[in-house]
């Protein structure tokens, strides 16, 4: 990991590796479950940094970076450390790693996943969807909304588990782990077509043809409006270029699970009947839409 620099709010030049692993270290400290034996390990890849540590989890799947609550597993230990100046407020450890990867790689987001095993992924080369635009909205079936482009998709990060060289199959893998993914939400009561193989997938030679037959239309309603919601929209809007005529059918089938399951959030969150009210993609959102493992 070869060091970089850049200067913060109060004109100091700092090292973006240094403050990554100040944060890394202190939280596999603070929060380390002591009862556990099992090791805690930070290792070094060529493109990425991944720590592992025993956790007393609170829930299970994917941090929301932007909108979770932090919970102190030893406080006595995170006072000791806050005392010394060695760690922030609860909480910091997350936002601040977030913060320093996004100067150090531009673009990058790095991953915390609770479970008894708390595991954080930093990535130091960020592959996002941004490469296959074009592609996969022809196969999601949006292409000709002329709305979403690369700048949206290069907000979405590509998981390492999403392998491939071509652009097919990158799409299969990629549909693939929706689907992983997807049935493991009971509220979006997503369905796996059973004739979703690799070899049917390359029976099927164009991707509109492959769009209708491979994703049920329920699951392609979805991922059009997490696509869609990348930038907020109010739900006129969603409905109008979705060509969606009925409301309440709207909410109750599509809208409502993926509110439930925290993939589509309310820019208004206190007020949900206001006119003013916008739904946009979550970050766990849009970790969902690149493949990340989230349960």
């Amino acid at each position: 990991m070869e060091e970089r620099f850049y200067v913060d709010e109060n004109g100091q030049r700092i090292s973006l590796r240094e403050n990554i692993f100040r944060e890394l270290v202190g939280n596999v400290i603070v929060h380390r479950e002591y009862t556990n034996n099992q090791p805690t390990e930070i290792i070094i890849y060529k493109n990425k940094v991944i720590s592992t540590n025993p956790n007393r989890a609170t829930f299970t799947g994917a941090l929301d970076i932007q909108n979770f609550s932090p919970f102190a597993k030893n406080p006595n230990i995170r006072k000791f450390f806050t005392a010394f100046g060695w760690t922030d407020e609860i909480g910091s450890g997350v936002r601040n790693i977030a913060k320093f990867l996004a100067e150090y790689a531009k673009g990058a987001v790095p991953i915390f996943f609770e479970d008894n095993i708390f595991k954080t992924e930093i990535p130091l080369l960020q592959r996002d969807l941004s490469p296959f635009t074009g592609i996969l909205l022809e196969f999601i079936g949006i292409n000709s909304f002329g709305y979403i482009n690369e700048d949206h998709l290069s907000n979405i990060p590509l998981s390492d588990e999403v392998e491939g060289i071509e652009q097919s199959d990158v799409i299969f893998n990629l549909v693939s782990r929706w689907n992983e993914e997807g049935i493991k939400m009971q509220n979006l009561d997503w369905a796996v077509n059973k004739n979703f193989t690799e070899d049917n997938w390359k029976e099927v030679p164009r991707w509109e043809e492959k769009g209708t037959k491979i994703i049920p239309k329920k699951n392609l309603y979805l991922l059009q409006i997490l696509f869609l919601c990348l930038d907020p929209l109010p739900l006129d809007e969603i409905l109008n270029k979705m060509g969606y005529s009925n409301k309440q059918s709207f909410r109750e089938r599509y809208l409502g699970g993926l509110l439930a399951e925290d993939l589509i959030e309310r820019t208004l969150p206190d007020k949900p009947n206001s006119k003013y009210q916008r739904y946009k993609t979550s970050n766990k959102g849009k970790l969902f839409l690149g493949g990340v493992k989230l349960k």
